[in-house]
């Protein structure tokens, strides 16, 4: 499935142009969540759905369910965050919105997720998929319209998977969009917290930097033995363990000039690399 990081919302047509106004227009809102809590604002269009959409005779209502779990990811690490819908009644189309806070958090993607790969192995793609990721990387738009409806009891329920970067704790305030007047507003929280504090060099966690941590770099490196902490291991905080780690390392325990701060604090510099195991209190 192809995802459009440019296109314009007038592709969508009355509805997504409508909800862009909206989106422009509409009074921010001010969420107290506590430091270092996101708010992903999720929007399902209940009430622009009608009786051609979601092919219910008369025009009966129809009714969405959509959840995104909540999560806990320190600062630098890509994390994937599931949307699962649930539909009372198979659908027809479906639109909803994400606005991120751009200081705490940017959307790198959206992918299909297993029930909507599951829907197009039985019936196709979609004849309407529009998945536009805002070129600020503060949000994304969805919108589908579907040949054969989706039904969650049969293709299952996890339907996107939105792929993020946490980039720094968000403030005790933070102003999100709510459009609660175009439909549901979910608000789910995802926790963004500073990385475990660890003595660079420490590499076994036992509260020194020795010719050992040297070793178990190596063996990390040419043997595939894990390390406790990963982070403790990338000497040169370049965001990764390489052989350059482990010479700096030997080079600091034997020859000395080589300057490494091995306090305990938590990483500088955002990366993906886990801490598991400190000595760090």
């Amino acid at each position: 499935m192809a995802v459009d990081r440019y296109t314009s919302t007038a592709m969508f047509g009355s509805n997504a142009t409508r909800a862009t106004e909206n989106r422009k227009n509409h009074e921010r809102t001010t969420t107290r969540a506590g430091r270092g809590v996101l708010i992903v604002a999720a929007v399902l269009l209940l009430a622009e759905i009608t009786s051609a959409q979601t092919g219910i005779p008369g025009g009966a209502g129809h009714e969405f369910e959509l959840q995104i779990p909540g999560t806990s990811v320190e600062i630098g690490a890509t994390f994937d965050l599931p949307i699962y819908l649930e539909t009372d009644e198979p659908a027809v189309s479906l639109m909803f919105i994400t606005d991120v806070d751009p200081g705490a958090i940017a959307v790198l993607d959206v992918v299909p997720g297993s029930a909507l790969e599951t829907f197009q192995t039985l019936y196709g793609p979609p004849p309407v998929c529009d998945i536009v990721i805002y070129p600020d990387l503060t949000g994304a738009m969805v919108v589908m319209t579907f040949g054969t409806p989706f039904d969650s009891s049969v293709v299952g329920s996890e339907f996107l998977i939105l792929r993020l970067l946490a980039v720094a704790p968000l403030p005790t305030e933070s102003e999100i969009f709510s459009l609660t007047d175009i439909g549901d507003t979910i608000f789910t929280p995802v926790s963004i917290v500073a990385s475990t504090p660890f003595r660079r060099g420490d590499v076994n966690a036992d509260a020194s930097c020795d010719l050992t941590d040297g070793v178990r770099i190596l063996q990390h490196l040419f043997a595939g033995n894990p390390a406790d902490c990963l982070d403790a291991a990338d000497i040169d905080n370049d965001g990764q363990v390489t052989l350059p780690d482990a010479v700096l390392l030997l080079q600091f325990l034997f020859q000395g000039g080589v300057t490494m701060d091995d306090s305990c604090q938590p990483d500088s510099s955002p990366d993906q690399l886990l801490c598991p195991a400190t000595s760090c209190p």
